[in-house]
């Protein structure tokens, strides 16, 4: 699954002779999983899946309980 994503992302995949990690070899450097846009910093990565599971959470909470419903 790694090794798919990096391929997408445009990497090749390897691994760290040392510590046997997975890493995608881009063309700028590796990284731990894909390789990322020019601009893009692996923590905008990170926070960008943590704000869409916050929504996500938000999503499902207001199926089970929807505006106008009084929570006892």
């Amino acid at each position: 699954m790694n090794c798919s994503a990096c391929q997408h992302s445009g990497g090749r995949c390897g691994s760290n002779i040392t510590s046997l990690e997975f890493l995608c070899l881009c063309p700028d450097q590796p990284y731990p999983r894909m390789c990322l846009k020019p601009g893009t910093h692996v923590y905008s990565f990170h926070i960008n899946k943590i704000f869409l599971f916050i929504v996500f959470l938000h999503m499902i909470l207001e199926l089970k309980h929807p505006k106008g419903t009084v929570l006892t």
